[in-house]
């Protein structure tokens, strides 16, 4: 059954995954772009001039931050491209400089984070300048205190998750985890994320259909380093999360900012295809960004379909689904809602929306359309980025009597939309609070045999690994994947 406690399977809706970041982003990294080796005096200073400035327009409208977690999230991002293997060492140092030149209400904050999330010449030079600035520090004593409490591995489909739990200074914890692919990198860490604090030791759990067993702290900063070693070795950008968390994660685990390998970081939000930059991407941890970009676009659809003499109710269905797939792309999907490929559209027709969504007559009806007009918004505002709009409009076609057949088929629903519907099959009312704790109550007391009867549909469905494939063949981008997106779809799986 679905579980609504804190695990790394959460989907985005889930209050734990909620936005850890309020309206701060970095711009640095996405200035300052790749650092290479070998570079010439004059573009080294180039190079730290572009940082400079970068920080600087960060720093314009940042007042007070409001707590240890802003201060460590900022201090990380900060840090990213100083902590590439080939960057630098005076590309961190700009940074400090440019702190202390703002001298602004966090500038105390920040510098004490870099002192202690930093390495080398930038936690000196942080040190340094940690007592030349006016402003005093709310949080110095507390940034960078995490230790290791508990870890786990869990395994599915040639991927490991390293879960970590660790306790923070002030007596609350934080779950931590780090993606590691086996079949096609040997076992390279892809990705890693941390929650926002809790302030009890949530039990970590494995998703369904895995295997977990818990490890020894030694054990699991043996793995992480072997995993990171290993990326750095193949030179593989591993996800930006992981860039950002990882000074917090080597501190947990090993006591030191500096004992995890150094890895190349890939850009947030960058076509992992050709390199370019995001159509509208939005962090897969931050849920305001993603609802008001959503709530925008939701709007523009609207408009879009009421032009095409389509309104009221058909109309209010078509964004309904909209959503849906948005909301799929955002946490599922990369986060770059703008993009979208004929892998997306079979994984999220075939697999998520049956499993997820209502299979009514309408909701059945609706959802291929709503993918037609919401890709067709996308590509009249220029915001369309992947397969050719042409190529994702036959394929919404070609699936869909596979969708309609599976959205039927009580087998690929979710545990928790074949509770509701067990429910309105006894004539009670879903939206009816009192109702469906009254039938819950009744329904946990009866019999095994009885509860299996009515869920064992989707109890047989958990079973299976992977999406429904498609029973038309697919166009011949299914077998041209590389083996990074390969490993990338395999860690969305794994979060559900």
């Amino acid at each position: 059954m679905e579980s609504d406690g804190q695990r790394f399977s959460d989907t985005p809706e889930s209050p734990e995954n909620a936005a850890r970041r309020r309206g701060k982003p970095s711009s640095a990294r996405a200035t300052v772009g790749a650092v290479t080796v070998g570079l010439a005096e004059e573009e080294r200073q180039a190079l730290c001039d572009a940082m400079r400035r970068s920080v600087a327009e960060l720093l314009v409208d940042l007042g007070e931050l409001s707590s240890l977690e802003e201060v460590e999230r900022l201090t990380s991002e900060l840090l990213v491209p100083a902590g590439l293997p080939d960057a630098p060492p005076e590309l961190g140092v700009t940074v400090v400089e440019a702190i202390e030149a703002w001298d602004g209400p966090a500038a105390a904050d920040l510098l004490h984070g870099l002192a202690a999330l930093g390495q080398g010449e930038v936690r000196e030079a942080a040190r340094a300048a940690a007592g030349l600035v006016r402003a005093e520090p709310r949080f110095a004593d507390q940034i960078g205190r995490i230790e290791m409490h508990a870890a786990a591995l869990v395994e599915a489909d040639g991927l490991e998750i390293l879960q970590l739990r660790f306790r923070r200074g002030d007596g609350s914890f934080q779950l931590g985890a780090l993606f590691i692919e086996h079949v096609d990198t040997g076992g390279a860490a892809l990705d890693g994320q941390l929650t926002s604090p809790l302030p009890e030791p949530v039990e970590l759990q494995a998703p369904d259909a895995t295997t977990s067993r818990e490890l020894s702290a030694s054990e699991a900063t043996r793995r992480a380093q072997a995993a990171l070693e290993r990326s750095a070795e193949l030179g593989i950008e591993v996800g930006s999360e992981l860039g950002v968390c990882l000074p917090l994660l080597s501190l947990g685990l090993a006591g030191s900012p500096e004992a995890l390998p150094r890895v190349a970081v890939e850009p947030p939000g960058l076509d992992e295809e050709t390199g370019t930059p995001p159509s509208l991407y939005v962090d897969p941890l931050d849920e305001d960004a993603f609802e008001l970009l959503a709530r925008s676009l939701l709007g523009e659809l609207e408009d879009w379909l009421v032009a095409d003499g389509i309104a009221g109710p058909d109309a209010e269905e078509l964004c309904f689904a909209a959503e849906s797939a948005l909301r799929w792309k955002w946490g599922y999907g990369g986060g770059t809602l703008g993009r979208w490929t004929v892998d997306d559209v079979a994984e999220y027709l075939l697999d998520f929306a049956p499993r997820k969504l209502p299979s009514d007559d309408a909701t059945i009806a609706a959802l291929p359309r709503a993918l037609a007009e919401l890709f067709e918004l996308l590509e009249a505002r220029g915001s369309l980025v992947g397969s050719p709009l042409a190529e994702l409009l036959e394929n919404v076609e070609e699936l869909r009597p596979d969708y309609a057949e599976i959205a039927r088929d009580p087998a690929s629903w979710g545990l928790a939309k074949s509770l509701v519907a067990g429910m309105e099959s006894e004539g009670v009312d879903p939206t009816d609070e009192n109702a469906v704790n009254s039938w819950m109550e009744d329904f946990n007391a009866r019999p095994l045999e009885e509860r299996n009867g009515l869920l064992g549909p989707a109890l047989e469905g958990m079973a299976e690994t992977g999406p429904p494939v498609s029973r038309r063949p697919q166009p011949s981008s299914r077998e041209r994947r590389g083996k990074r997106k390969a490993t990338r779809a395999a860690c969305r799986r794994n979060r559900r």
